[in-house]
């Protein structure tokens, strides 16, 4: 350093004192400069707002009057100086990044979604899946099948709670399978498009105004279309598992007599509200058949297969996806509307590419077809309960752990708050209900490692996910017996393994200069619980068993699937079990 010459020692040492003072600023600032480039996600950041930057200039002449600096090469401050961090929620909320001023930017790592997919099927005796995956512009970067075994459909109308075919080699994408409720999310896009974007009707025109048997005296009568849609109507479940018995299903299955009869006679009166419309949000099934009917009326269209088929299957060249299903007794006239498809891997792919693209498809001729308005995907990922209780993770009333993710948000108390006051090995005092955080209409709200994703599953397998401004995709697999595990939580460690090896990022959209963030594990800032932290693991796979039919822990399933029983010997087996509700 260099004194200015006539300087006593008195002042050299207050000279002296100031730069090591003002060096020390100049060292955090640096230091938080450094953490800022995103080495250190969850470090402690600096910034200073613009009212401060008056005194910086003021020190950085102070800094460069002291000799500070290299020689000739003056200290700028201004260039430690970062943006303000946004917050955990904003940057993890993606579905709001545009009305938020925020852009997001991805770097999908394919190789470790692929490796994850090959280890999925391995877990569950080469199980057979289909994995289509779209980057945020929903554009196609990956498309493979795996394994080769599956639970093929026998022919004819045969189906009931177990009545599929041995397990058999052959799956590839075009294999015919059951969607089951993944189809929820069509069905949702299939009324949105026939109905609401056509101006025939609206989401929440109660249904008394279009069924002329009902009046606003009646309770029923006060559905709406987005109760239906959302599992918020009040009425009871039916049976579909023991048709013989359901009044309902009897009906329907009944070749003399028609949809819309059936609906009112077994299901559209007061007697059958187990809660008022709107209050109690509770997984239902036999409601989204109102919406067929619904439609029919609206549209003037002679079948509800038909609409299917001019508004989605149609245009979008899913040539293999119908109601029109002889094994699940299900046909275009008298459809199970939430869970009565077929359809294959490859054909299902089209509906995600198509909502992951705000209604839009490509055509071959190079013209792009508005399916949807952008109003209508914003209300399928939209909340659909309204002040319903039960919203999310109660929504099966706390009887299906559907866990598919580490990112969760909350977790009860075994004891206090679930009643299980046995000393259960394996299971941690603490623990989540399921993944779900949240319902739109048709669709599921999940919290990936690093964003929201709107997402259904089904009971036979199928899973689609859309996480908004990052990916999206379908994995397809037809696996129902105990000779397979449980496909569902090896396709979530899948798309674990894909998060965590990617990197995602967020900038403001609005600004000179691009400042960006990487996202968080689930939000950061306790935004939402690290269940995996909580109990010290890296993936479902190391608290679920591999789950084959020669296995112990087979049999073990068997017997779970037949008596549902939450005082289990271990926690593995409490969230193995069976999804027998979807």
């Amino acid at each position: 350093m260099h004194y200015k010459s006539g300087e006593s020692s008195k002042e050299r040492s207050q000279t002296e004192a100031v730069r090591a003072a003002l060096k020390t600023f100049v060292d955090s600032l640096n230091e938080g400069s450094e953490m800022d480039k995103g080495d250190h996600p969850d470090s402690l950041r600096r910034s200073l707002s613009n009212q401060n930057q008056t005194v910086v200039g003021q020190i950085m002449d102070l800094l460069n009057s002291l000799g500070l600096g290299e020689e000739d090469t003056p200290i700028d401050l201004t260039s430690k100086i970062s943006e303000p961090e946004l917050s955990g929620t904003y940057k993890y909320e993606s579905l709001m990044w545009t009305e938020r001023n925020l852009k997001g930017r991805s770097t999908l790592d394919l190789e470790a979604f692929d490796k994850a997919l090959e280890f999925a099927s391995e877990y569950n005796c080469g199980l057979g899946f289909t994995a289509t995956l779209f980057d945020e512009n929903a554009q196609e970067i990956y498309h493979k099948d795996v394994g080769t075994y599956y639970n093929p459909m026998p022919d004819g109308n045969t189906w009931d709670s177990s009545g599929y075919g041995n397990k058999t080699e052959g799956w590839t994408g075009d294999t015919t399978m059951t969607p089951f409720s993944t189809i929820k999310g069509v069905a949702a896009s299939t009324y949105l498009a026939a109905v609401v974007d056509t101006g025939l009707g609206y989401l929440d025109e109660p249904i008394y105004l279009t069924l002329d048997y009902l009046s606003k005296n009646n309770s029923v009568g006060k559905i709406t279309p987005r109760m239906i849609l959302s599992h918020t109507t009040g009425l009871i479940n039916g049976d579909r598992s023991n048709p013989s018995t359901d009044p309902y299903y009897t009906c329907k299955y009944d070749e003399t007599t028609t949809l819309g009869e059936c609906l009112e006679k077994h299901m559209l009166f007061d007697g059958n509200l187990q809660n008022p419309p709107g209050s109690l949000q509770l997984y239902n099934n036999e409601p989204f058949d109102i919406l067929a009917e619904l439609a029919v009326k609206k549209t003037g269209i002679e079948s509800y297969g038909e609409i299917f088929r001019r508004f989605i299957t149609g245009p979008l060249g899913m040539d293999n996806t119908t109601y029109d299903c002889p094994f699940l007794r299900s046909t275009n006239e008298k459809p199970h509307v939430a869970w009565g498809s077929c359809t294959t891997g490859n054909d299902f792919a089209k509906w995600v590419q198509m909502i992951s693209s705000d209604g839009m498809v490509s055509a071959p001729d190079g013209n792009d077809k508005q399916i949807h308005t952008k109003y209508a995907i914003t209300q399928m990922f939209s909340h659909g309960g309204g002040n319903a209780v039960n919203d999310g993770d109660w929504i099966w009333n706390g009887t299906l752990p559907f866990i598919m993710t580490r990112c969760v948000g909350r977790l009860y108390d075994v004891s206090s708050e679930l009643g299980i006051h046995d000393n259960i090995p394996g299971i941690p005092q603490t623990i989540p209900l399921n993944s779900l955080v949240g319902y739109g209409l048709g669709t599921m709200f999940m919290l990936g490692n690093h964003g929201h994703m709107f997402v259904h599953g089904g009971s036979t397998g199928g899973f689609w996910f859309v996480s908004p401004g990052r990916y999206s995709g379908y994995v397809a697999w037809m696996g129902t017996s105990t000779e397979f595990g449980n496909g569902y939580p090896s396709v979530g460690d899948a798309l674990m393994s894909f998060e965590e090896s990617s990197k995602f990022q967020v900038s403001k959209s609005n600004v000179l200069e691009e400042t960006w963030e990487d996202i968080e594990m689930c939000g950061g800032h306790n935004v939402y619980v690290d269940f995996f932290e909580k109990i010290g693991v890296t993936s479902l796979t190391e608290i679920i068993p591999p789950l084959c039919y020669s296995t112990t822990d087979g049999n073990l399933r068997r017997m779970t699937e037949e008596v549902i029983d939450p005082r289990i010997d271990s926690y593995r087996k409490l969230i193995a079990r069976r999804n027998l509700f979807l």
